[in-house]
């Protein structure tokens, strides 16, 4: 006799990704607050980048558990949340194009606890994104998330490059530089998984 409750089909994904949204909201509180005593407006905006990572990672363990459930309509609802997380990956593009304007007529104040911050927010996402690395990419929000990481990891080297900007030979220009190819790929990931998510919802294959 069958058995009608539901079982999650990868609890090897869900424990990953449950244990990386509690690190990455962990340091994003951390990282938030040491740049709000500090006045560190890079460490600031890249808690406020690491907060959608957060929320990416929650839509991720939301579809897992959904996902587990057999139901006709489960393959929407996953549908729908990446193409939430891939319309996210668009905000974070805009975001990283509008702060460097920003910085270019303003650039950040060295501040060698920042500095640190950063380089340790670096190594946290390249932690987490090797960890997803283990999951089943080929569901789409797990694909999404580990992008989201990427595209933050990529971030935190633009939150160095920042705070260095004015103390190496045209640091603005190499900030500028930096920040539009972190841009330009967040954006490509964000038309990917838009146009995976839609083919989806509408039925059609993707190559």
């Amino acid at each position: 006799m069958a058995h009608s409750h539901a079982h999650i089909d990868n609890p090897r994904d869900l424990k990953i990704i449950l244990f990386s949204f509690v690190v990455i909201t962990l340091f994003m509180s951390a990282e938030f607050w040491a740049g709000y005593f500090l006045a560190s407006v890079p460490l600031v905006n890249d808690a406020a980048h690491m907060s959608v990572d957060a929320l990416s990672l929650l839509l991720a363990l939301t579809a897992l558990i959904i996902g587990s459930r057999p139901t006709t309509k489960r393959r929407r609802t996953e549908a729908v949340l990446a193409l939430i997380n891939g319309i996210a990956l668009f905000a974070v593009c805009a975001y990283v194009l509008i702060e460097a304007a920003a910085r270019f007529n303003n650039p950040y104040s060295f501040n060698s606890v920042s500095l640190g911050i950063a380089a340790t927010g670096l190594a946290v996402n390249l932690a987490v994104a090797r960890f997803i690395l283990k999951t089943d990419r080929r569901r789409l929000n797990l694909q999404a998330a580990y992008l989201h990481v990427l595209g933050d990891m990529l971030g935190s080297i633009v939150a160095i490059v920042a705070l260095l900007s004015l103390r190496i030979p045209y640091g603005k220009w190499l900030d500028v530089l930096v920040s539009l190819g972190v841009a330009l790929f967040v954006l490509k990931n964000a038309v990917m998984i838009c146009f995976m998510s839609y083919s989806s919802l509408s039925g059609r294959k993707t190559v």
